[in-house]
């Protein structure tokens, strides 16, 4: 008799696993559906731009003072005079 209890338990169990299984599959969107959506959202502007990670807010976009030009030839003289901190360090 408990060998029965047993292969009914175990019948019970992968029931209840497989209802869950398919219950997660049926609520979740496809892979068609999300695209759609982002489609949507990113021709209507609602999409954040490069650069902004979750909640953080969105990202820097005021405009440097200085030319690239200037910045290249600040950097070489801050090298120069040994004032860059090495790869991956900060001062």
């Amino acid at each position: 008799m408990s060998s029965k209890f047993a292969v009914l338990a175990a019948i019970a169990v992968a029931g209840s696993l497989a209802c869950q299984v398919a219950m997660a599959q049926a609520s979740s969107p496809t892979r068609a559906e999300v695209k759609a959506e982002t489609s949507a959202a990113n021709k209507a502007g609602e999409l954040a731009g490069p650069g902004v990670h979750g909640p953080s807010g969105p990202a820097v976009t005021s405009k440097s003072n200085t030319t690239r030009a200037e910045r290249k030839k600040a950097t070489a003289e801050a090298n120069k005079k040994g004032e860059l901190a090495p790869a991956g360090e900060s001062k």
